[in-house]
């Protein structure tokens, strides 16, 4: 027992446990298991609070699972491409002085290539500091590492799952508004755009008819725009404006004129019933223009903000500068008739708040109508579930929104399209591993050449990690890096990977195995015959030429023979798509050994910001599998600091975890976040600490009773079973306060499936902390002490194993020490969840009346602001019977609340004066600090009564505060009449001990 610390050492037992303790196998074994998902884990930014919340709250339902023999799977997977990411990325160029358009893409991916490693590892630091069970690294499909979006076998999977979508029409391109973020230089669909009500003006602007002296007034709010109008359009029915339909008019400032058409959409009595046609910015316009075979093309402001050729003059001009010209121009030559105030929607990017420009542009989308119905069903019929369940409606407005998806973006970075398009013809082609290997056997050399190589270096050249023409030193620098998320090299997981799928190659790929034997630990030494040997099989690859003397260029044109000049385009995959798509990899579910009848709907764990992304998940494998891949939605909460702001990856007020563990420790970290706060909560550093303080509290408890039992039981280890099973024999000689605790502890063992089970985890957590920290610590064990059963120290040794099987999820580490420490065998990671023990005990109800009064007594107090050691007088006012019981625990009672001096009144006594009373059922408990003035006593001095008297008043007062705030929060009406007759007896003692007070002055 000597290493059985006083006091808790929250570092060194961590480290302890982690060196003991194998990786958990929460894998699946059972067809009760079930699998937990989350959107993909960030790589490329620190994890924060919220993910630290989602990934413990995860553990914690794995850990529970795993104990009642359901078994629970994780599938990790990370990604490395968002907005988030993005903005990340060129502040660590800023950093060193750069940009990305400063750079070569060579040097861009390695800058990412650094910056990803580095903050992965600090992530999985992050995750290991806070005892996460799950094993990051087990995988399906005999994988190496953890999926990732940059990982080499699912960008490969992503090209071919586009290529084959695109075959089946699934995805499809469509000329269409979209929303471009300026900031970021890329679109977002609908779903990802916030509109909100704004201040602004709206504008009456004077349009001239080209063929007569004549004009018309069109109001507007994005006077900006008016470069990009194709036509005005009136109603056809409309006869103020029947003459004009036909006519030209003029667009002020540049003087181009426009036709002006008639459509029955338009809204014949608003705006004066005329309106801008304006495709390029406009998603009414765009559908007008369509159908009148007008240009849709026609841009007044381009992708960086700026005016375009058509705005004449103020071409290039940004708009944000030069708004103010454009208006001041239309005022100076009498085309801008009024200006009025007005309340207007502007787009804005849900995530980064930037203001969007509504734009026409081309795109690629995904078809998702026939899922969206599948999905929206589910979600009314209660087949999807959100915990806490207000969060359904949100899912379902958030779905509402997704009309089509959007799923080319031009990010900084991330996956490219597999998209080639022709300069000569301007076609645009799709192309995968299929059509390299197509165009190779069709190529009349294939005897001589190779193409092994050439996949290699058409999958880099479509991932955008390479140019098509390119140096030999930069194609090997990527080659021999380590892979993102292994650590492989690049050119080894190839040939792995292509072994595996192309063994018709094996000549090919036994070559380029030798030439890697050169790039091994001494590949420093061997460099040079390692360039030697692979330049050999470059010169002999398909598709390869050289173009100078370091210079080599992928001859894309080869892949398609009707055409020439192909370039990639620069659009790359919506991240929203990405981590879809990486989720279901990662979950096996493309893989057609499993089948659609295997699959059991997951359990996602996320949060309430990303509800549109778990729609899209959702929407994904309806679509392409017909699967509902999740069922259940846990929200987890999202933290915010004092002033309400909430924390995230990049913000200045976000805190690292892993800063918390090494302050406070893993588990007391784990605790405070799985149980402080709602669905909103703030971090608060100071309340940390009693997450510590009952960590400690558990500790010395613990260790009290290993005292105890290293007595009785010496060095050896105790056998549980043994223990439970002398105590159930014995259970009618067992004393009522033994079986009160057993009870308390057996009805938290059923709760288990009403609370976690239910996904109601932070409630369990809270209702087990209170019982050990209140019920065991402060009541029973100071009981205990008092006890003579030889059976109470086998009771207490039954408790502490039984509480720590159920605290064993939420704060592993000290957990499994202590069952070290206390001599129990096997460990905790072993045993398994039994609520069926001791099945004769029976709720005592007077047991538990009597540990109800010390909790009022305590209450009482603590809203007295009194400190826990300050001695207070009590009463309790019950029938004959109980005051009996009372009267033979008296010693208990008074230690634990720390009571001078003890009254017992009958239930019909009145109580004295001067005590702040509480109800139980028939019983009153009163409490009050230092005596009540009896005027029958034997009178004090002046100085002793003024003091008393003072005393007094002050509880006046608090009798007065109270039945105000009862008043406000509308308490019931007999309680508040209480609370008034207190009043008044206070107001009368008050009156007694000044005329004693008075009458003492006189003599």
């Amino acid at each position: 027992m000597s290493d059985f610390s006083k006091k808790y050492n929250a570092e060194a037992v961590e480290n302890e446990i982690t060196a003991l303790r194998k990786e958990e196998d929460f894998s699946p074994d059972s067809k009760d298991s079930k699998t937990f998902i989350s959107l993909p884990l960030p790589t490329s930014t620190n994890l924060h609070l919220g993910h630290a919340e989602n990934v413990v709250l995860q553990d914690i339902l794995a850990r529970y699972y795993h104990m009642i023999d359901k078994k629970a799977e994780f599938r990790p997977s990370r990604y490395y491409g968002s907005f988030l990411a993005n903005e990340h990325i060129q502040r660590q160029l800023k950093k060193i002085g750069t940009s990305k358009e400063k750079i070569s893409k060579a040097q861009f991916w390695d800058v990412m290539q650094q910056h990803i490693k580095r903050q992965k590892k600090h992530n999985e630091h992050q995750l290991q500091k806070l005892g996460i069970g799950m094993d990051f690294e087990r995988l399906p499909n005999g994988q190496t590492s953890s999926p990732s979006t940059f990982g080499l076998h699912f960008s490969r999977f992503l090209r071919k799952l586009f290529y084959q979508l695109v075959q089946d029409d699934i995805i499809y391109e469509a000329e269409d508004i979209v929303y471009w973020n300026t900031k970021y230089q890329t679109s977002l669909g609908r779903d990802e755009v916030k509109f909100e009500k704004q201040k602004g003006k709206k504008y009456t602007i004077k349009y001239f008819i080209s063929t007569k002296n004549n004009s018309v007034n069109v109001v507007t709010t994005s006077p900006e725009t008016i470069f990009g109008d194709v036509a005005l359009a009136v109603h056809p029915d409309n006869k103020r404006y029947h003459n004009l339909i036909g006519q030209k008019a003029i667009i002020p400032i540049v003087n181009r004129t426009i036709p002006i058409i008639a459509d029955a959409r338009v809204d014949m009595f608003a705006n004066n019933g005329i309106i801008r046609i304006t495709p390029a910015h406009d998603l009414f316009s765009l559908q007008i223009a369509k159908d009148h075979k007008l240009p849709v093309d026609h841009f007044a402001i381009d992708q960086d903000g700026c005016f375009t050729k058509h705005a004449g003059d103020f071409d290039g001009k940004k708009v944000d500068e030069f708004m103010g010209n454009i208006l001041q121009n239309l005022d100076d030559i009498d085309n801008m008739v009024s200006v009025e105030n007005c309340d207007y929607e502007v787009p804005m990017c849900k995530k980064t708040g930037e203001k969007l420009q509504v734009m026409c542009l081309v795109q690629r989308f995904l078809h998702v109508e026939k899922a969206k119905e599948k999905l929206s069903l589910s979600i009314d019929n209660g087949t999807v579930k959100t915990f806490p369940a207000r969060y359904i409606s949100s899912l379902k407005e958030h779905l509402d929104t997704i009309d089509r998806w959007c799923i080319s973006k031009n990010y900084l970075f991330g996956q490219g399209l597999p998209i080639w398009i022709s300069e000569n013809k301007g076609m645009i082609y799709v192309l995968d591993e299929v059509d390299v290997l197509e165009s190779y056997k069709r190529d009349k050399n294939k005897q001589k050449l190779k193409v092994i190589l050439s996949l290699i270096i058409f999958n880099l050249i479509a991932d955008g990690r390479l140019n098509a023409t390119f140096e030999m030193d930069h194609l090997m620098t990527i080659l021999l890096t380590t892979n993102v998320g292994s650590d492989q090299t690049v050119l080894q997981t190839y040939i792995d990977t292509m072994d595996k799928e192309l063994g018709v190659y094996t000549p090919q790929l036994k070559e380029l195995k030798e030439v890697m034997h050169y790039a091994g630990k001494d590949k420093g030494v061997n460099l040079e015959n390692f360039a030697a040997s692979f330049i050999k099989i470059l010169d002999a690859s398909f598709a390869i030429k050289q173009v100078s003397d370091q210079k080599y260029q992928f001859d894309v044109d080869k892949l398609i023979q009707r055409d020439k000049g192909l370039r990639q385009e620069k659009s790359k995959f919506d991240i929203s798509f990405v981590n879809a798509a990486l989720i279901l990899y990662s979950l096996g579910i493309f893989d057609e050994k499993k089948g659609k009848s295997k699959f059991r709907p997951a359990l996602m764990v996320s949060g309430e910001n990303v509800l549109l992304e778990i729609n899209k998940v959702l929407l994904l494998s309806l679509e392409l599998k017909d699967i509902l891949l999740c069922d259940t939605i846990f929200i987890n909460k999202t933290f915010c600091d004092a002033k309400k702001k909430k924390m995230g990856a990049l913000c200045d007020n976000n805190i690292d975890p892993a800063d918390l563990v090494r302050e406070f420790g893993a588990d007391t970290t784990r605790l405070y976040l799985m149980l402080e706060g709602d669905e909103l909560a703030t971090f608060d550093h100071s309340k940390i600490h009693t997450y510590e303080e009952f960590i400690n509290k558990f500790w010395n408890a613990s260790r009290y009773i290993a005292l105890k039992a290293e007595r009785s039981y010496g060095k050896k280890k105790i056998t549980l079973s043994t223990l439970e099973k002398e105590l159930e024999k014995n259970v009618l000689n067992l004393q009522d306060f033994d079986l009160w605790i057993l009870n308390k502890i057996r009805n938290l063992y059923q709760d288990v499936d009403v609370y976690i089970f239910s996904n109601n985890v932070s409630e369990f957590g809270k209702k087990l902390l209170q019982i050990i920290k209140n019920d065991f610590c402060d009541k029973y064990l100071e009981v205990s002490k008092n006890s003579k059963s030889p059976l109470t120290e086998k009771v207490m040794l039954l408790v502490v194993s039984k509480m720590l099987k159920l605290l064993w999820p939420f704060a592993p580490f000290v957990s499994e020490k202590l069952r070290m420490l206390m001599g129990f065998q096997g460990y905790l990671s072993e045993q398994r969840l039994q609520g069926d023990f001791l099945e004769a005990i029976n709720k005592n109800y007077k047991i538990q009346l009597f540990m109800d009064i010390i909790d009022k007594l305590l209450a009482i107090k603590d809203g007295l602001s009194c400190k826990k050691h300050t001695p207070v007088d009590t009463f309790i006012k019950a029938n004959p019977d109980f005051l009996r019981f009372t009267k033979s625990n008296e010693a208990t009672i008074k230690k634990i609340v720390n009571i001078n001096k003890m009254e017992y009144l009958n239930i019909n006594d009145d109580h004295p004066c001067g005590y702040t009373t509480e109800d139980i059922i028939d019983m009153t408990v009163g409490l009050k600090v230092g005596h009540v003035i009896h005027i029958e006593e034997k009178p004090k001095g002046v100085i002793e009564l003024k003091k008393e008297f003072d005393q007094m008043n002050d509880y006046l007062q608090y009798l007065k505060n109270t039945v105000s705030a009862m008043v406000v929060h509308k308490s019931k009406e007999d309680e508040i009449e209480k609370k008034r007759k207190e009043i008044t007896k206070a107001k009368k003692a008050i009156l007694e001990m000044e005329y004693e007070i008075n009458k003492l002055k006189t003599k």
